[in-house]
């Protein structure tokens, strides 16, 4: 994250940076249809009593400009026009035709268009649509083969513009939802909170979360505040950051990174085997590493050898742990519901704890 490597945020830095990663779902055509009402409504009659006409400016600043402020128009007019849904829709759509796979395509359809003007020139006396002088026969020859040439490329480009289409359009429709995230946090940042307006707009942005069935919180505890997060952030981020990974970081860097990477893996929705198998692999190498035997894994022998003051019941917990990966390929199980993976990333994250617990030198 970039507020961990370089000091001059000075503690916030926008929603899009911070969670470049996160892929949000849900119905966001809903949520923002909501929010585009409820934020028009906010500015219109001045419920959150700011000078309305340097707010926008202020907007404009603070999310590094990807909101861009319109002094022609009214504060709500912007606001509700910038977070409306089909504006959104518009801009993804508008995105995707600005692709290389789109102008490649584009550009040999016209190529084709202007070898056929050429070799079809319009009646004489017709000269507005005419292209070029009339050709010799020798490069006639070379238009055609021209022609095929270009007709087969436009054919080939086009259907790799229109083969990937969708997957460019969602992948535009994401990164414009998280530049109006951006927007949003980043106003309710520079909004004045210690009123009861406040908690109402909170309140009532958290319902158009939960009615649009989008896996984010507003959170408004820590320092910065209030924060967008994921759902599950909050749990994972008091089990997973706060407390294991600054001890892994000062003895084990490396595990520690690996950790991290689970843990943002998780939150974008990746595939769940892949995250326990990955995670579970840096719970193995810490074992390693601690004991110093490259061989270790968690059974009953190894366990007893090297842990052997942990409880026998524990010693199961670990080894049914274990048990989870469902790599067909690597141990012929099929890989735990994807529910199941957040509840599995935090048992390995606590049993790294219990490992760095555990008293040194004492087998």
């Amino acid at each position: 994250m970039a507020d961990s490597i370089d000091p001059r945020w000075g503690g916030y830095v926008p929603w899009f940076m911070r969670h470049a990663d996160i892929s949000p779902e849900g119905n966001f055509a809903t949520f923002f249809s909501r929010l585009s009402q409820r934020l028009e409504r906010l500015f219109k009659f001045n419920e959150c009593q700011v000078q309305l006409t340097q707010f926008g400016p202020m907007l404009e600043s603070e999310t590094l400009q990807v909101f861009r402020f319109n002094d022609r128009k009214m504060l709500d007019v912007n606001v509700k026009d910038y977070f409306n849904p089909e504006a959104l829709e518009s801009a993804g759509t508008a995105d995707v035709l600005r692709d290389n796979e789109e102008k490649e395509a584009m550009e040999a359809d016209t190529k084709v268009r202007q070898l056929n003007i050429l070799l079809n020139p319009l009646p004489r006396g017709i000269t507005t649509a005419r292209f070029g002088p009339v050709l010799e026969v020798k490069d006639r020859a070379k238009a055609k083969l021209d022609l095929a040439s270009w007709q087969r490329r436009a054919r080939e480009l086009r259907a790799k513009a229109d083969a990937t289409r969708e997957e460019r359009k969602r992948r535009h429709y994401t990164t414009r939802i998280k530049e109006r995230l951006t927007v949003l946090e980043s106003l309710l940042q520079l909004l004045p909170k210690q009123t009861g307006w406040y908690d109402s707009l909170l309140r009532d942005i958290r319902r158009f979360l939960a009615e649009s069935e989008i896996r984010l919180n507003i959170r408004v505890d820590g320092a910065v505040t209030p924060l967008i997060v994921p759902l599950d952030e909050p749990l994972l981020q008091a089990e997973v950051i706060d407390r294991l990974l600054p001890r892994l970081f000062v003895r084990f860097p490396n595990r520690a990174r690996e950790l991290v990477d689970a843990y943002h893996q998780l939150l974008i929705g990746k595939e769940g085997d892949s995250i326990f198998i990955e995670a579970f692999k840096s719970l193995e190498q810490l074992a390693r590493d601690m004991t110093g035997d490259q061989g270790f894994i968690f059974d009953k022998k190894h366990l007893e050898k090297y842990f052997s003051s942990l409880h026998g019941t524990i010693h199961q917990t670990l080894i049914r742990l274990d048990g989870h990966r469902g790599d067909k390929g690597g141990h012929g199980k099929d890989a735990p519901p994807s529910h199941e993976i957040r509840y599995l990333l935090l048992a390995i994250c606590n049993a790294a704890l219990l490992l760095l617990d555990y008293p040194q030198g004492s087998e």
